[in-house]
């Protein structure tokens, strides 16, 4: 199974923020127990909506590197998110260095804070393979978008 926390990359700039847009369908399988009679969103997968955006705007302007989730410093919940909501994450990277990184990010829905989260990343070396691999997400912003990053190749 595939998990997506990230449908689709609205704005971003390389390393430094990016905007997206999850949209959570009744479809999704952790509605059927979280909570019976009450669906709502695991809190957990809104602080992993906000760490992939994240890891996906440090991925495009870094594409040898791979971010990795290594704490959450700070986790506030406001509202809930329940089916059928369309999720606004925002997030900004505030320190990239070479064996880390720090971000905090939000989640919205029809501008009501749902979210905030502050998160360290490592970043290890991504040297991989199989460069037939893409990460969809990214690589459909990377064809929208009028980026450099685009015309060098885009995310390996």
């Amino acid at each position: 199974m595939r998990w997506y926390f990230l449908d689709r990359i609205m704005e971003c700039d390389p390393g430094k923020s990016l905007r997206g847009v999850k949209c959570f369908t009744r479809s999704e399988l952790f509605f059927m127990d979280h909570f019976h009679g009450h669906p709502i969103v695991p809190g957990v997968l809104l602080i992993e909506a906000v760490a992939t955006s994240g890891g996906k705007a440090i991925k495009i302007a870094h594409p040898n590197l791979l971010p990795m989730l290594a704490k959450v410093e700070k986790a506030k919940f406001y509202n809930s998110v329940g089916p059928g909501d369309q999720c606004q994450i925002e997030v900004q990277i505030d320190w990239l260095r070479q064996a880390y990184a720090l971000a905090h990010g939000k989640v919205t829905v029809d501008n009501r804070r749902v979210c905030e989260v502050s998160l360290m990343y490592t970043l290890q070396s991504a040297e991989i393979a199989d460069t037939s691999w893409k990460d969809p997400v990214i690589a459909e912003w990377l064809a929208k978008s009028k980026n450099p990053i685009a015309s060098r190749g885009g995310e390996k």
